[in-house]
């Protein structure tokens, strides 16, 4: 096998196995050159519940460590593609994998398989309006001629087990951690969409320390919404020491990622 030849296949869930109607929930990658196997789930079962109108709860993380342990236990210590083939048409229950396809992998297995979850999977905190606006951040950076100097920050794990996962980062003062969020649609969603960064902005800032201080700054996507809307979330952000930009007015952050980065690139 060719050092860049790799394999994946997607890991689904169904709560109606019978009815082939699966939700892609994770994604598992297979490497001729170390470490072989490389997998990665999303954290919180909201999809599913989305899906199939259920509440998985806690059995959603026993389905993950499940499939997690038969996979390392199988295939940590070598594969090849009829053995994975194998092990994927003896699954049953409703964690399936699917069928198994051919990749180039070109960089590391950890951009790799970032590549593969974020185009298959998602994180699923509403994801479809997560990518969208994580699409629109960049441009308008791109376009500003800032992107290029910001960081791609790996996530922070906490100690309540949560992690917090940003689209770019730079140093100033504190280590900030860039995250686009969509804010569009009815104030009550959207609320439902902001708050969870409140939570695990506030949990970053303290945990992190005056010594390596991190903090989650929030980019919103606030297309349509009025004034009043904006300026509730944006007060309640900074109440938990969370940074917030409106995603159309980004020239205040564009001009402090340069003023902080532009001189060290």
């Amino acid at each position: 096998m060719r050092e860049n030849q790799g394999y994946f296949a997607l890991v689904q869930y169904s709560e109606h196995p019978e009815r082939a109607e699966f939700v892609n929930i994770g994604v598992v990658l297979f490497a001729s050159r170390a470490p072989h196997i490389s997998m990665r789930f999303a954290e919180r079962p909201t999809r599913v519940d989305r899906v199939f109108d259920i509440s998985v709860g806690s059995e959603f993380s026993d389905l993950k460590s499940a499939i997690r342990n038969k996979l390392m236990n199988e295939f940590s210590g070598g594969w090849d593609p009829e053995r994975v083939k194998q092990f994927i048409q003896m699954r049953s229950g409703k964690v399936r994998l699917s069928t198994l396809r051919s990749i180039l992998i070109l960089g590391s297995m950890d951009e790799e398989l970032k590549i593969l979850f974020d185009d298959l999977v998602g994180d699923i905190l509403k994801p479809e309006h997560g990518a969208k606006a994580r699409t629109k951040l960049k441009n308008q950076l791109a376009l500003r001629g800032v992107e290029g100097l910001l960081d791609r920050p790996r996530p922070v794990s906490l100690p309540s087990g949560l992690e917090v996962k940003a689209h770019y980062g730079y140093q100033n003062g504190a280590y900030n951690l860039l995250k686009a969020v969509s804010l569009q649609g009815s104030p009550d969603s959207a609320l439902d969409r902001a708050s969870p960064h409140m939570i695990e902005g506030k949990l970053l800032f303290d945990h992190t320390g005056p010594t390596a201080r991190k903090k989650l700054v929030v980019i919103g996507d606030v297309a349509n919404q009025e004034a009043s809307f904006i300026d509730l979330v944006e007060e309640q952000m900074h109440k938990h020491d969370v940074g917030f930009y409106r995603l159309d007015q980004i020239e205040p952050l564009v001009s402090e990622i340069r003023k902080s980065v532009g001189g060290h690139h």
